[in-house]
């Protein structure tokens, strides 16, 4: 990661950084890049309420979606997005620095999206809803991941299965679940409720 920070600090290219309000992991780089940047000129585009083209079905015209995170935008639309680029207004940009220092203040594991923007959360926060889709049964850990991620889409991106590996590996190790196979390899290991 530093080397990233050390070619953005280094470039004369224009910058433009992509973002989804509605993305938790997306939304905290957008924070942790304007207090990296401290007053240095940007562009943004904030695809949270973008209307795309889909995908064209047997010959009918395709119906629009709206992304709310970069990560959800088809390749084919991304060229078309870059038009969308605006200059980072400085109150924003200094709005966006002291929220990303209150964060760093709060020192969280987790960060989620709200109405109000990016809010901490402790470590076990998903760990109940991970538990929840685990069973008695072998279910292979991509799975429970799988399922849980999608509990955390509607309205807001809050989670992506890094994370969720991560602490399925810690409940494992706590003893709340029980694993078969490398919990390190989540599409081969299984796991299950303790019987």
């Amino acid at each position: 990661f530093l080397k990233f920070w050390r070619h953005i600090d280094k470039t004369k290219d224009r910058l433009v950084v992509w973002f989804g309000r509605h993305c938790a992991q997306e939304l905290a780089f957008r924070l942790a890049w304007a207090f990296h940047m401290n007053n240095r000129t940007y562009d943004i585009i904030d695809v949270t309420d973008l209307r795309l083209p889909g995908r064209q079905r047997d010959g009918v015209a395709p119906a629009t979606y709206s992304p709310r995170a970069v990560s959800l935008i088809r390749a084919e639309n991304l060229a078309t997005v870059l038009d969308n680029a605006q200059p980072i207004l400085p109150e924003h940009d200094l709005a966006n620095r002291n929220e990303w220092k209150r964060l760093m203040g709060e020192n969280a594991p987790f960060r989620i999206v709200t109405s109000t923007g990016l809010s901490s959360a402790p470590l076990d926060y998903f760990d109940r809803s991970l538990l929840e889709q685990a069973s008695p049964e072998w279910q292979r850990m991509a799975r429970v991941i799988g399922d849980t991620m999608s509990l955390y889409v509607d309205p807001y991106y809050q989670v992506g299965d890094v994370m969720l590996h991560a602490r399925l590996i810690a409940l494992v190790n706590e003893g709340k679940l029980v694993a078969e196979g490398d919990p390190w390899n989540m599409q081969t290991c299984r796991i299950q409720l303790p019987r």
